[in-house]
């Protein structure tokens, strides 16, 4: 009775929001997410210290999500803030939060609900009564930005104090007002974006992710290549419909965006579900494709391909957004993008045996796919190479770019017009 109680409240307090939200033709919510983990500080009371501007400062949330080490949810609770002006644009939040005693993670998330969304973060500090646990002065690793446009390069307030906003000077991958285009495709306005000059490469992102997911790639690889970000339907800037989602579907998107660009035949990048989709143009398209680069890839959604905890973790956030998107629209897209997961791909180690094109099949040694399975992957393909990132896991494009960019690099001068450098991958 407490656990349904639990769920009505949290569904009306989502409608609340909501109400504040949608009083105009709502657009994709913009929500900054930070994992932490906080085992070592179970039944502790951490303060929040938050410096940000948005476009409606009242409308600030600051939300913690908890997991238990076994992945099981929680529950989650909005963060009560006091708020202090610190110049005309930007203010200060301080709140507390108490961490549940069987909490394992933390998913401390910020967003508005005002609209339009516009939120820009200086810094981010999580603390307790001696240490500071968190902080984003050197680094900014939220999974979604939402800038505003021309920030200053730092910030001096009446106290003096200086914040330097992390992502100063750096191109707002993904939502580049400059660059950024949209094109209407198979009935969805696909978003992208393309820079640098040089062999085409077409980068596809993971599951409900964006251009942005691949920054750090972007920024290598432009300097020698031609590089084609784009947002796949329903995720990041690209709109949805109600056509079922697959990633033969998202094939046949990329196969008329390469199309309407006048691209015949480009290498792919795909991460995680851009590397499933990857897998299928290449089954649907072979001409078009003229080497491929996968991360974190799998051929069906089983157990003997996702890690078992990984895969009950999947079904809970799919079931959650689904139960929650009758109120909340970003929700919605969150729950339909998830459960394609679950659902797909649906591809066998015959049908790689005829893909004939180059292909670097890359995974971490830590990550959410089964080790056998990417060695599975890797083995079907008849011209293939395998490099697994040591103590890495699914997110080796952000957690290790440099090495990352290296292989990629590697290959893809391999298997193009430049000279090839040493050789590190590992068959």
């Amino acid at each position: 009775m407490t656990k349904l109680l639990n769920r009505i409240t949290l569904l009306l307090l989502i409608l609340f929001i909501s109400n504040l939200s949608f009083g105009q033709n709502q657009t994709q919510s913009r929500f900054l997410k930070k994992e932490l983990d906080v085992t070592a500080y179970q039944n502790q009371e951490l303060s929040i210290k938050l410096i940000c501007k948005a476009s409606d400062s009242s409308k600030v949330i600051i939300r913690s999500f908890f997991d238990s080490k076994d992945n099981q949810y929680l529950g989650y609770k909005t963060i009560e803030s006091n708020i202090k002006q610190l110049d005309d644009s930007w203010l200060i939040y301080n709140g507390k939060i108490k961490i549940p005693k069987k909490a394992a993670k933390l998913d401390l998330g910020v967003f508005t609900a005002a609209y339009p969304e516009s939120i820009s973060i200086a810094s981010l500090t999580v603390l307790n009564e001696s240490e500071e646990i968190y902080n984003t002065s050197n680094h900014f690793d939220f999974h979604v930005i939402n800038y505003s446009e021309n920030e200053d390069n730092a910030l001096t307030y009446n106290e003096k104090p200086t914040i330097k906003l992390t992502i100063n000077n750096q191109i707002l991958y993904g939502n580049n007002s400059q660059e950024g285009k949209y094109v209407k495709l198979n009935g969805i306005d696909f978003y992208y974006e393309i820079y640098g000059e040089g062999e085409p490469v077409l980068l596809l992102h993971g599951n409900n992710e964006s251009i942005n997911a691949f920054r750090y790639q972007i920024d290598k690889l432009k300097e020698n290549y031609k590089v084609i970000a784009v947002d796949s339907r329903c995720q990041g800037k690209s709109s949805c419909d109600k056509t079922k989602l697959s990633y033969t579907q998202m094939a046949s998107d990329m196969g008329a965006l390469l199309d309407f660009l006048n691209l015949d035949k480009v290498t792919i990048l795909g991460w995680s579900d851009g590397g499933n989709t990857g897998l299928e143009f290449a089954l649907q398209y072979p001409e078009k494709v003229k080497s491929l680069i996968t991360m974190g890839a799998n051929l069906f959604p089983t157990e003997e391909a996702i890690k078992p905890e990984i895969l009950k973790q999947l079904k809970h956030n799919v079931r959650e957004n689904k139960s929650m998107g009758i109120f909340y629209k970003q929700l919605r897209r969150y729950g339909k993008v998830g459960e394609i997961c679950l659902k797909y791909p649906d591809m066998s180690s015959e049908d790689l045996n005829t893909i004939h094109i180059p292909v670097l099949v890359l995974a971490g040694e830590n990550d959410v796919i089964v080790d056998e399975h990417t060695k599975l992957i890797a083995n079907s393909l008849p011209n293939s190479e395998l490099y697994i990132f040591p103590n890495q896991g699914h997110y080796a494009p952000t957690e290790c770019p440099e090495d990352f960019n290296n292989v990629v690099i590697q290959f893809l001068q391999k298997n193009g017009d430049k000279t090839t450098s040493t050789n590190i991958l590992n068959n």
